[in-house]
């Protein structure tokens, strides 16, 4: 077994992994640092993409393993797209329901 440099950063170095450390490094320096308000705001607003985007690649692949169904004729902004809009739609769905259920207030 053979170790390829070139295959391990192409699996590590992805769209959700370098999102979700910017997401982790950016909330951990607003939180050490002291930044203005104003510019922790600007930090935060890929969030608002990155977010959404994770959640919804993660019930698209609950998806399509239990209901079996395939999209796989999409280019990479097609599938950030879909994959934004399930994420947003799951974000506010569970949070009607925690609302509903006096549990997210």
């Amino acid at each position: 077994m053979k170790f390829n440099l070139d295959e391990f950063k192409d699996r590590i170095l992805t769209i959700e992994s370098i999102g979700l450390l910017y997401i982790l490094i950016v909330g951990g320096l607003c939180q050490v640092l002291p930044i203005p308000e104003m510019i922790k705001g600007f930090l935060a607003l890929p969030g608002f993409l990155i977010i959404p985007y994770l959640v919804g690649k993660t019930i698209f692949i609950l998806i399509k393993r239990f209901l079996n169904i395939e999209f796989d004729n999409f280019d990479l902004f097609q599938n950030f797209v879909l994959y934004w809009c399930i994420g947003l739609v799951s974000i506010v769905m569970l949070a009607y329901i925690l609302n509903y259920i006096w549990l997210f207030d």
